[in-house]
């Protein structure tokens, strides 16, 4: 629901797929993120810990809503609803543990590998980086231009 101006609200309802992609960049490995213990003849991989990849979003269809003004478009509530569910659908997904999940199944794919080649044991730690990973701009998306939210989260038309 937003409102713009006095007495002016609309709601609507969409329903909107999208899918949210996490991996791990391995283009800054080094020789020292691999090493090799003898004693345990164990592979040892220091790698950073997934991020958000991809998002990618699409609107499927305009369910309902009330108008009580001319003003937003059809467009700006499809751009409203866009943004806010796909702001809601990225926080849903890193709270249900897509980091954790692709650590896991990294893990796996790196095991099976390296047992594979060469018969050996492995043991990954994922690192936390430092500063807060740049997300793609897929992942970050900017609210609808024109409008903006009030304090108690109202969306508004920029006047």
């Amino acid at each position: 629901t937003m409102g713009i101006g006095l007495n002016c609200k609309f709601s609507g309802t969409y329903l909107m797929n999208g899918e949210i992609e996490a991996g791990i960049n391995l283009t800054n490995l080094t020789e020292d993120s691999i090493s090799y213990n003898e004693q345990t003849e164990t592979y040892l991989f220091s790698l950073p810990q997934p991020q958000l990849t991809r998002c990618y979003f699409t609107p499927e269809r305009y369910v309902s809503d009330n108008q009580f003004c001319f003003r937003p478009t059809f467009n700006d509530l499809r751009e409203i609803a866009k943004y806010e569910a796909s702001v809601e659908m990225i926080q849903d997904t890193l709270d249900a543990g897509l980091i954790n999940r692709s650590e896991r199944e990294a893990t796996i794919l790196i095991e099976n590998l390296i047992n594979t080649l060469t018969g050996k044991a492995t043991e990954i730690d994922f690192v936390e980086p430092d500063t807060d990973p740049l997300l793609p701009q897929s992942c970050n998306p900017e609210p609808p231009s024109g409008f903006g939210k009030n304090a108690d989260g109202t969306w508004v038309g920029n006047s």
